[in-house]
């Protein structure tokens, strides 16, 4: 049995290693140093029947031994899951007479170039007894056991469980209660990794309960360590909790220093991740790392510094986290792990995309993905959609977030991953709310919270509670929304967590103003303002300083209102030349078009109240400016010479480009593949940023005309006294008509931005069908001439007239609109009889296009026309 066994393991040949081998004797014991990329080879001559057994300790390196027949072929691979915690055991019974060859080498992970040791000691060279030939089956049965574990898939998995149950069998026989419970322990990790709880926990007892009989303490520790592993999976934290510190408090008696830290970063991780206790993980973290360091396990700093830099990142400290996460980088680069240069690649692009860094955050997303793909990892591939797709919604893009998402969360239905199962279900929700569909977003939030609840998960739960708040808030019910947000509130401050903190102010304080409770709503939203300036971030400051404004716009508190304004604009424009692209500028800009339509209004009504202070002429140039940000950047790229940019980026770009067209071609010809379709939503963003780095105009460009303090003045010079110029800006609950001319200006109050986008709607529906309805043609005409021309019409005796229209007044011919001042009962007359109308997006457009240098033409034009 046993020969049939070894036989069943024989690979293809080795190639021998060119060193003279070392003969072993049966009392050999040696402690060896073993050279960066050296194999050394040891010789034992066994008759047939001899049974041998070889234990190496690693001391400084993690080696894998491969045992040679007398033929030259490899009869067995020893390297057990445990690292350098646990001897490598080689035990086997010869059935060929000859040399047997030992092959002892680092195991390949191991990317240090410094010599290490080991320790060699023969324990049994003799006549193979019946115990003895029981040895070797259980080590070959448990080494069989090891390889299937390591490959890691499910189907593997289930056969090492299988593996493990025979080896379990082989070491009662054998009598060796130390590896039947090291077999019971890789039992039980194995069930928790398939999902197994509640059998992971038994198998762990049955370990624990023979390492106590033992008084082996490392073993009683380990074994702690592991059935706390579990118990947090199940989201029983404080039991976890209570294991780790037990097996702590073993290490520390130990002196064992590497295992300290190990349990050091799990306490750690537990507080940090499942319990959102960050304050009390970053002790332990930083505890960890020193360790690591001092005793230069570099894989492990490296994992340590991963799990410090996304804490920072929470805790709002982004450009610690950023320090961090590129020293992890360096550090994973160095080592060629490519999984955890993957991680880190994913977290510091979610604290680059918090700080605004776009391109760079979703280039790292991409990264990720990739990594993870070819390494197979399907859980950490959706984690990566899942950062995708949470950036693609804040750039408003909720139809591409959702593909994503939708991706990521098939990839986990496996994986039982409750924390990263529940933030998918969040991005989803957030995108149903942002595509209109108010009963399914509130739905995935809900599920999201029930999943987090399961798992313990503090932190998780209140990012449900704010999403469903913010629905409620959305839908009127302010009461709901303000008990929830409470709740909120109060979870973000237990767990230190200083953005969610500041998110759930936010809300707080909206819907304490919808309850009418308006000085609580100021305090939270000063507060929110106060803590984001804090951790310097923008976005943040800026979204808070703008519900302070508006909350003061309602109260009819102008000066104040306009003074959180104009701060939260500015913190908007300098986050906004960050974001590069034309689209991506604009849906940028969709959402801060409230903060300019609220302040124009405030400046209005100051305007109103102070009719000399000039509030109505910053209100114009504020529009100007508005309007004109995305409108200058196309002129600027019409009319200057565009540099070919970073050549980095444009290599990116060239090779984003390829991949689209090759997974273009591949969806022709393939069937639908999801993973397919999220690669191409993925890289067709990126190339969105990529196409609109590479296009940007210089700076003073971007700048333009409507950043000039002297804008106003220089608009009112373009101005001939034979020219007026009308410019609408759309706002709730009121609209604005500035009328400028020549030494004048003057300004008029319009209905509401719904009102006129309807109005223009009617009659641009009525323009596009044949004129069958002639008199509801005529009233489209005259209901929008008496909304936007009557007010000012008296003011409008000049014959050229310049319209800057917005949103779907652009759709009006404006020539076309009758006199609103025509005698009632005749036929009025269209604007276009005793006016020449023009039309501009922009009257700073106009500008830049007058000072623009004319280029002479360099070719020929030809003209072909058709007449009858």
């Amino acid at each position: 049995m046993i020969e049939s066994l070894v036989f069943a393991t024989l690979l293809l040949p080795v190639m021998a290693t060119g060193l003279p081998a070392t003969a072993l004797s049966p009392d050999d014991a040696r402690t060896v140093v073993l050279p960066a990329g050296e194999v050394h080879t040891y010789e034992a001559h066994l008759e047939v029947g001899d049974f041998l057994h070889v234990l190496i300790e690693q001391q400084e390196v993690d080696v894998v031994v491969t045992v040679m027949g007398p033929a030259g072929r490899q009869l067995l691979e020893v390297d057990g899951p445990y690292g350098r915690d646990v001897p490598e055991s080689v035990a086997l019974v010869a059935n060929t007479a000859g040399a047997h060859r030992l092959d002892v080498r680092p195991f390949s992970g191991v990317a240090d170039a410094t010599a290490s040791s080991y320790h060699l000691a023969v324990v049994a060279w003799r006549p193979a007894t019946i115990a003895d030939r029981l040895r070797a089956e259980a080590e070959l049965e448990t080494n069989a056991a090891h390889r299937q574990a390591s490959r890691r898939t499910a189907d593997d998995r289930r056969q090492a469980v299988a593996a493990y149950g025979l080896a379990l069998g082989l070491w009662r026989q054998v009598g060796d209660r130390l590896q039947e419970a090291r077999a019971f322990g890789r039992l039980g990790r194995l069930q928790r990794l398939l999902g197994e709880h509640q059998a992971a926990l038994a198998s762990h007892q049955q370990a624990l309960n023979l390492f106590h009989s033992l008084q082996d303490l490392a073993g009683i520790a380990s074994t702690q360590g592991e059935m706390a592993t579990v118990h947090r999976h199940r989201g029983e934290n404080d039991r976890a909790l209570a294991l780790y510190h037990e097996a702590l408090a073993i290490w520390q008696r130990l002196d064992d220093a590497s295992h300290e830290a190990r349990v050091r970063n799990n306490v750690a991780t537990l507080l940090h991740s499942a319990k959102g206790e960050l304050r009390a993980a970053l002790p332990h973290y930083e505890h960890a790392l020193t360790i690591f360091r001092r005793l230069g396990d570099r894989v492990r700093e490296a994992k340590v510094l991963v799990s410090l830099g996304h804490l920072h990142s929470q805790l709002g400290e982004l450009d610690r986290a950023v320090v961090v996460f590129e020293r992890a980088l360096a550090l994973c680069e160095a080592l060629g792990r490519r999984d955890l240069a993957a991680d880190v690649l994913n977290n510091l692009g979610v604290t680059l995309d918090r700080l605004g860094e776009i391109h760079d955050a979703l280039g790292n997303f991409s990264a990720a993905r990739e990594i993870y793909r070819e390494l197979g990892d399907s859980r950490r591939q959706a984690a990566a959609l899942n950062s995708q797709g949470s950036l693609l919604l804040d750039m408003g893009l909720p139809e591409e977030a959702q593909q994503l998402l939708s991706t990521a969360s098939e990839l986990l239905r496996e994986h039982g991953d409750v924390t990263l199962e529940s933030q998918v279900l969040l991005g989803l929700g957030a995108a149903a709310r942002d595509l209109g569909d108010l009963a399914g977003s509130l739905d995935f939030f809900k599920q999201a919270l029930d999943l987090q609840r399961r798992a313990d998960d503090r932190g998780g739960q209140a990012l449900a509670l704010y999403h469903q708040a913010g629905i409620h808030e959305r839908t009127g019910n302010s009461a709901m929304a303000h008990g929830l947000a409470a709740q909120v509130l109060t979870l973000f401050r237990d767990i230190g967590n200083v953005p969610g903190e500041i998110w759930a102010l936010r809300i707080f304080g909206q819907s304490a103003a919808g309850s009418g409770q308006i000085d609580i709503a100021r305090g939270a939203f000063e507060q929110a303002v106060i803590l984001a300036e804090a951790t310097d971030g923008v976005t943040e400051v800026a979204r808070s300083l703008h519900e302070l404004g508006r909350l003061e716009h309602r109260q009819g508190r102008y000066p104040a209102a306009l003074e959180h304004f104009e701060r939260a604009l500015k913190q908007f424009e300098s986050l906004r030349v960050r974001i590069s692209g034309e689209h991506l500028r604009s849906t940028h800009f969709a959402t801060i078009r409230e903060t300019y339509e609220l302040t124009i209004d405030t400046l209005m009504q100051l305007h109103g109240e102070h009719a000399e202070a000039g509030f109505d002429r910053r209100a114009l140039a504020l529009s100007e400016r508005a309007r004109a940000r995305g409108l200058l950047d196309v002129v600027s790229r019409a009319r200057v010479r565009v540099d070919p940019g970073d050549p980095e980026l444009r290599t990116r770009e060239q090779q984003v480009r390829r991949e689209l067209n090759t997974l273009a071609l591949r969806r022709r010809r393939a069937t639908p593949d999801e993973d397919l379709e999220a690669r191409i939503v993925a890289l067709t963003a990126e190339y969105r940023l990529l196409e609109g780095r590479l296009s940007l105009p210089e700076e003073a460009e971007v700048r333009g005309l409507a950043r000039s303090p002297h804008f106003l003045d220089e608009l009112v010079e373009l101005i001939s006294e034979e020219t007026v110029l009308l410019e609408i800006t759309l706002g709730e609950p009121r609209s604005y008509l500035w009328v400028v001319s020549a030494g004048h200006l003057g300004s008029f109050e319009l209905p509401g931005r719904s009102t006129l986008e309807a109005a223009a709607e009617r009659l641009h529906r009525h323009l596009r069908q044949p004129m069958t309805d002639r008199a509801g043609h005529q009233a489209a005409l005259e209901e929008l001439s008496q909304m936007v021309l009557a007010p000012a019409f008296d003011h409008l005796s000049i014959r050229r007239w310049v319209i800057v229209p917005e949103g779907a007044l652009h759709y009006v011919p404006f020539a076309a609109l009758p006199v609103p001042s025509s005698t009632p009962g005749q036929t009025p007359e269209p604007l276009m009889v005793a006016h020449e109308v023009v039309h501009l997006p922009s009257m700073a457009v106009l500008a830049q296009l007058r000072s623009a240098e004319r280029r002479a033409p360099t070719g020929r034009l030809g003209l072909i026309a058709h007449t009858r």
